[in-house]
This record gives C-alpha cells, structure tokens and sequence, in this order.
C-alpha cells in the first residue's frame, strides 16, 4: 500500500513539473436561496455577509429601509444602523430610480452584490422593501448573499391569500404578524373573511360597527386599529381586502338589534326580494366605505355572493348587479364570489363587469362564462387552493406542496383538464389567491392560531412564487422549491408583535 502511494505521489510530482499549473476561475454563484426564486440572476464570485458593523444605507428617504431593518433584527437578530451618507464598504444601499419602473414595474428592484457592498435600486419604496427582503432571506437560509446582479420583478399584480377570521377569531397583533410574513414573501394582498356562521349554531362579525347587536362579543377589531392596520400594511406593500359577506353565510347578521329579514325557515340566508335587505346591507357598507377617513383604507372591497339557493338565480344576479353598482358609487372595486355557471346563478338578469372575480368553483364560477365576460379575475379554485384545518367537504388540511408546484399553473383551473385555463398572459387574469376556511374551528377539536400558521406557511410560500415567477416555475423542480421552502419559511411568529 506504501509503494502504491509513494508511486502516486511520485507521478504528480513529475506531471506538475512539465505541466505548468493553471489557475481555474471559480464557478458563478447560483441565484440566492429565496423564495419567490429571482426571476434573473447573473451570477459572479464571492459573497457579501452582513455584520453587526453594518449599515442600511437610505438615499431616498425610503419608508421602506426602516421595514428591511426590522426584518433584519427579527430574522437574523442583526439590529444594523440606517444612515442617509453611503461610504463604500460594509453597506446595503437603497436608491429610488424612477426609471425603472419601464423594465420592472412598481414592484420590481435590480440588485447588485460584491464582497464589499450590496447596492438595490428600484422605482418604488416596495420594490426597494422587496430588493432588502430577498437580502434577508438569502443570509438567513445560507449565512451570506452570494455576488451577483439580479433583476426581479413580478408576473402578475395580484399576490393574495384568504384567512377565515370570521369563524376563527385571531387577534390584531397576530394579524399583523401573518401580514408581515406574506410580504417576507412579496405577497401584497391578504383577504380577510370577517363574517360567517360556524358549526355548533356559532356565527360572528368581527368588525366595530353602528349597528346595535352585530359586533361579535368574543373578540372583534375596533374601527380605529383596523384603519390603522390597513394603513401600516400598505408599507409593507400589502394591501387588505376586507369581505363582509351576505346573503348567505349571514346568520350573523339576526343578532342585531333591528334585523334584516331572512328567508322562511334558513337562518343563514337574508332575504334578498325585500327591499329592508338591501338597504341594510348597503348601509352597512357604507358604515366602512364613507367619510374623510373610511374605515376600509383599500379600494377593493369585497362582497361576498356565494352558495345562496340556486332556485333564487335571477334574484341573486340581480342583488350582485345592485351591490356592484353601489360599491363602484362610493368610489370603491367590488370583488365578489363567481357564480355565473351552469351550477351556479344561470339567468338573464345582466351583472355590472365594473368588478373583479374570485373563481373558486370550475361549475359554480363557469369557466366558459366568465371567459365569455370582461371581469377581471383572482384563481381561487377550490379544488386546488383551498384547506380547511382538521379537513372538511373532501379539501385537504395542508397544501400539498410537491403536487400544486409540478402541476399547477396562475392560469389553471383545473390540474388535469386543459380545457380549463386562461392564456397565461390574458389581461383579465390578474393573479391568484388561497383560501383558508375554518369551518370546523367551532367544533371544538383543539385547533389553534399558530396550528392555522402551521398550514398557512405552505400556501403562502406557493402562492408567492407562482403568481411572482409565473410560468418560468415550469422549469424550476418541485423539490427546488421544497428545498428552498425548507430553509426559509421556518420563521416562528411570537406572541408580541416583532415588526412594529
């Protein structure tokens, strides 16, 4: 064995000295470790690690640097100094360059990485927060940012997810909290269900309101912190979408003090031929959506419209068609529950298309009607982007996240039937949204908030980067993609708010 390696040793030394030796440049770096995967990435050598001696580097008096500070502290307990003067070394550089905005749009940022510095540059104060986010997760999942240059920006404007508060109370702290984990993940919409009916005879409204008897007793957002909420998430580029829910789903709605009415014998379903219905619930609306300072900071607000008995289609497309036109005359974008198709409202009674639409049921939303019609659309089929917590109606209890990555596409509504997808790139498909549904949380069988985070770290991380990366996930393996989630949706919430 001694004579094999004194031979060996022997060789390399004869070969070394008639073969000059050659210095081989290392391998360009791979993209970050991040989630949404950048969408381009030129890759050099070396890497940037961010130290306690850091400094943020505000050139543009940016809201936003001082939310990448607070992800910095939270995520990798690194509290870096933010100064307005750039030296040169040991920094990350934020600078607003409104040119930009033709070649990544307003959400978009071109990021730049040596050893020394890291410099991001984008149009808006979000693209610069989404620039300082994809540095933070990158030296969280792999100690550094590698060198290299990446232009980022999403594919389609809607980057949502819904959460079921309505028949699971979560208080506003942890609100907060999971809003600012979506935009960790440059979601920039969560839509929050405030009303529904419960198992076990439960129903609430989650929201202070005028009306005597409505707002829930066991925990419910006052006006004025739910405005405030609205307006601090908007700097985290997330905008809410607040749902109030009827006719149906409304069993809520009898514990006012003065009711509207309700269908002979259903409880859950207002009654939509009598004039006191809608004017309740447009008053109701209006209790949110008017004044100097409304209480919905967004201009999407979202109606509802969903599962009422189908023998009441022409009813019901004439209350949307009415809810539409009023929201639209407060200065507001409806959003409202599909259901135009052969199982849901068929008739003849024409809907205002002045409104944008969840589809969430490949019958009960009609693919070839809405296809048929001008409404600008959110994925939100139900088939593949729903859950509901101890599982309930045959939808999972966790996305299954290696299925959804291979096969699933924004512009799918079905997995396997290729007759039911939009062209990737229709103006009308403006994105796609999960929903997460406690409808058996009121069955007593032990869920709890941080079970709901548990499953809500799966949609969120999914969503985030196929609305964000759109059809380039088509050559992205889904164990890539586990692999990445693996490493950087792991961040455990706590029960005060971190961010703020």
């Amino acid at each position: 064995m001694k004579k094999l390696l004194y031979f060996t040793l022997a060789l390399v030394l004869l070969c070394t000295s008639v073969i000059p030796f050659t210095v081989v440049n290392a391998a360009p770096n791979a993209a970050p470790t991040v989630i949404p995967a950048i969408r381009q990435w030129q890759g050099s050598t070396g890497s940037f690690s961010p130290n306690s001696s850091t400094t943020l580097v505000n050139l543009s008096s940016s809201k936003s640097v001082s939310k990448v500070a607070g992800y910095f502290a939270q995520m990798l307990d690194l509290n870096l100094r933010v100064s307005t003067t750039a030296t040169g070394s040991n920094e990350i550089v934020f600078q607003k360059d409104a040119s930009l905005s033709s070649t990544v749009g307003s959400e978009g940022y071109v990021l730049e990485a040596t050893t020394s510095k890291i410099t991001v540059r984008a149009a808006t104060d979000t693209g610069l927060l989404y620039g300082g986010i994809t540095i933070v997760q990158s030296v969280s999942a792999d100690g550094a940012f590698p060198c290299g240059k990446a232009t980022d920006y999403p594919e389609y404007e809607v980057r949502s997810g819904l959460i079921d508060v309505g028949r699971a109370w979560m208080p506003m702290d942890y609100v907060r909290e999971i809003t600012q984990y979506m935009a960790y993940f440059k979601m920039n919409e969560i839509h929050l269900h405030i009303n529904d009916d419960g198992v076990n005879g439960y129903s609430a409204f989650r929201l202070e309101s005028n009306v005597k008897g409505l707002t829930s007793t066991d925990g419910y957002y006052t006006k004025a912190e739910y405005r405030q909420y609205q307006k601090d998430m908007l700097e985290y580029g997330v905008t809410v979408v607040t749902e109030i829910d009827t006719p149906f789903h409304s069993s809520c709605y009898a514990k006012a003090e003065n009711p509207p009415p309700f269908l002979p014998n259903n409880y859950r379903c207002l009654d939509i031929s009598k004039p006191e219905t809608i004017t309740f619930v447009k008053n109701l609306l209006a209790e949110y959506m008017t004044g100097s300072d409304p209480v919905f900071v967004s201009k999407i607000v979202h109606i509802g419209t969903d599962e009422y008995p189908r023998e009441y289609a022409e009813q019901m497309r004439a209350y949307t068609d009415t809810l539409i036109d009023y929201v639209n005359s407060l200065g507001y974008t409806p959003r409202f529950w599909g259901g135009l198709g052969e199982d849901g409202f068929q008739g003849t009674t024409p809907i205002s298309e002045n409104a944008q639409l969840n589809f969430w049921d490949v019958s009960i939303s009609g693919f070839d009607e809405v296809m048929a019609s001008d409404f600008e659309i959110i994925n939100t089929c139900n088939d593949i982007l729903y859950t509901v917590p101890t599982t309930n109606y045959n939808f999972p209890d966790y996305f299954d996240l290696e299925k959804l990555y291979s096969k699933w596409q924004v512009n799918y509504f079905s997995i396997n039937d290729p007759s039911l997808r939009m062209n990737a790139d229709d103006e009308r498909l403006l994105g796609a949204s999960f929903a997460l549904w406690n409808d058996l949380h009121t069955a007593y069988k032990g869920v709890t908030r941080f079970d709901i985070f548990d499953r809500l770290r799966g949609m969120v991380c999914l969503i985030a980067e196929k609305t964000w990366c759109g059809a380039d996930t088509a050559n992205i393996t889904a164990a890539n993609f586990i692999a990445r989630y693996n490493k950087t949706a792991d961040c455990q919430l706590k029960e005060s708010n971190p961010f703020e």
